[in-house]
Order: structure tokens, then sequence, then C-alpha cells
């Protein structure tokens, strides 16, 4: 590290435009000092720390602390791991990848090239990775928790108001928290913005063990209004379960409906001749009719729940309509939007 002159850095071409509070940061540089060194290249060309340098000029300063890296000992492994990781921040880390990284690239593309032949320009999977790695390797730490701090970095260049999760993770220099925090807020924008609808139906396929441990993953809450109605529907052995369910989704039990079939199946028991269908809610809306019965009679349909069901839930619930696990189109209802994961 050395010290070198405001007017030897060279700035490139820099996309983000909004820096955050600049006069914040110089306030905190005067009280504390600078924390992080800013990083350049041998030819003074500025790698990461444009807010620094900003802060710097704001105090009247003409020179600043900065770390010199020649970007071709990097890749040549010729510094050492431990000074490496003592002296990069993950933001600097992601910067230095976004430095060297173009170069690598086509290093990898020359070998993946054979004798004779045209070279590629598409790098392969294997050769990607490889790539990853090695500029992982460079700046102290693995490919996976470099590729955590881009993306924190990334969505703090498309929204300066999460630079924030920049700052938390070079202050700490930890990146796990700060990426499960812009994970989590990225969950919540996607279900705010998600269409909601009044009322769900739900029909598993509750002989599958597979889909019966994935439906909780339905993201059911997400996809409700404020004022919804769920129908779900199960045999008769898989109530416990369904109950737990619309526990599991935030919604309110409220009553059965039973499909009455015209014949018998099989039972341990009893012969089952019905199926269930539990209606809960969010909010407080009740049904749009009151003349309504807890049971239907229909007859049953291979792959297909009755229309009768459909019926129902257009008379008594609000719009719109979403069939989430149905395998065909209704006209009027969204359908298999939300399929359970694999």
């Amino acid at each position: 590290m050395k010290t070198i002159s405001l007017g030897d850095i060279k700035v490139g071409k820099r996309f983000r435009k909004e820096m955050g509070n600049v006069h914040e940061l110089a306030q905190s540089i005067e009280k504390v000092g600078l924390m992080h060194p800013i990083v350049v290249d041998k030819d003074n060309q500025l790698i990461s720390g444009l807010r620094r340098v900003k802060a710097y000029k704001m105090l009247k300063r003409n020179e600043i602390p900065a770390t010199v890296l020649d970007l071709e000992n990097i890749l040549e492994g010729e510094y050492e791991e431990n000074v490496t990781r003592k002296d990069f921040s993950p933001s600097e880390m992601v910067a230095i990848k976004h430095a060297i990284e173009g170069r690598e690239e086509e290093e990898a593309k020359e070998r993946q090239g054979r004798p004779g032949e045209e070279r590629s320009e598409k790098l392969s999977e294997h050769e990607k990775a490889r790539a990853a790695d090695k500029v992982a390797k460079a700046v102290g730490t693995s490919r996976f928790t470099l590729k955590k701090a881009e993306e924190v970095v990334k969505a703090a260049k498309a929204d300066p108001k999460k630079q924030k999760l920049v700052e938390e993770m070079d202050k700490t220099g930890k990146v796990d928290p700060a990426h499960k925090k812009l994970k989590e807020a990225e969950r919540a924008e996607a279900a705010k913005a998600a269409p909601k609808y009044g009322a769900i139906v739900i029909t598993p396929d509750w002989e599958s063990a597979a889909e019966r441990r994935k439906l909780v993953q339905i993201p059911v809450w997400e996809m409700a209004d404020r004022e919804c109605h769920l129908y779900l529907v199960t045999p008769n052995e898989y109530i416990p379960k369904a109950l737990e369910l619309l526990k599991d989704w935030e919604f309110e039990y409220k009553t059965i409906l039973t499909w009455v079939k015209p014949r018998m199946n099989f039972g341990e028991y009893f012969r089952n001749s019905t199926e269930q269908v539990l209606f809960a809610t969010r909010g407080k809306e009740g049904t749009r009719v009151h003349d309504l019965p807890t049971h239907f009679e229909a007859p049953e349909t291979p792959g297909r729940k009755p229309e009768e069901l459909y019926k129902i839930v257009e008379k008594a619930s609000p719009g719109p309509y979403i069939d989430v696990l149905a395998k065909e189109a209704r006209e009027g209802w969204v359908y298999n939007k939300t399929a359970v994961k694999a």
C-alpha cells in the first residue's frame, strides 16, 4: 500500500450515477480515518473506491492511501493469500474481479481452442467455472462467495437504497448475511408486484408423497388478496394434513364442503363415496350468497375436479380466480401458474 496523489488517479467509465451520501462518508473519514484504502492498478487506473476519492476531494485533501495491484501478478498467484484476504473488502473483491475477468476469459478461450481449429468465442461451462475459480482465488475468496457479493453490489448499483447492504458487507467482511437480506427484499418486492386473487383452488395429488412434501412451498399467501377465499380439495384420510397446510399458508379454516360421488370406492374401514373441500379465508369477507349447502353431488372425471366445484366458487367467492395446480385452462380463470417446485 502507498499514498498517491488524487490528481494521478484515472477514473474510467462508471455506470453508477448515484454515489450515495458522500458528505456522510467524508465526515466519517475525518472522524475515524479511512477504513479501506482505494484500489488502483499499476497505471493508477481506479478499480475500487470512487466514493472515497470524492470524499477526500470534499475534505480538500491531495493524497489518499491506495492498494496498488499488478493484475497480471494476481492472476499468476504472486500475491500472498493472507495479505490478499486482509486488504480486500467484499465489494473490492467484486471490483477486482471485474477488472481482471476479461483477460482471464480471453485466456480461457485460448485454452479451449484446438490447434488448427477456429477458436470458439463462447466459453464452455467448464471453462467458465475454471475462470471464475481462478479470479476468486486471486482475491482471496471462493467463487460462490464472490458471486453472492457481486449480486449485492449489482443490486446496490440498480437501487441506491440497497447501498446499506454493501456497507454492511464491507464493514463486517461477511457476505452471507447481506446476501440473505437482499434475497428477502427481492422476494418481498416480487410478492408485492405479483397478481392477487380473491379465490384460490388447490387440488393436490395426495397420493404422491413427493408432492405432499412440497405443497407447503406454494406461495399461497403471496397470491392471496387481502380478502381471499381458499378451497383445498382433499380425500378424507388427508384432512389432518390439509388442516396443517392451511396454518402454514396462514389461512383460517371455516368449514368443509363435501363432494358426494355417485359410486363407492375402496376404503380401509368404510367404502369411500365422498371427498372434501376445506374452505378457509384470509380477511373477513364472507360468501357472496348464503343459500349454498355444504355438500354437492357430482360424478368423477379422470384427471379433473368436477365442474360443480368451480360453479360453487364463482357463486360464493370474489375474483380473480386461480386454480393453482390445474393442468388445463378454464374460461375466466388463471391456471397452473404456480406449480409445486421440483
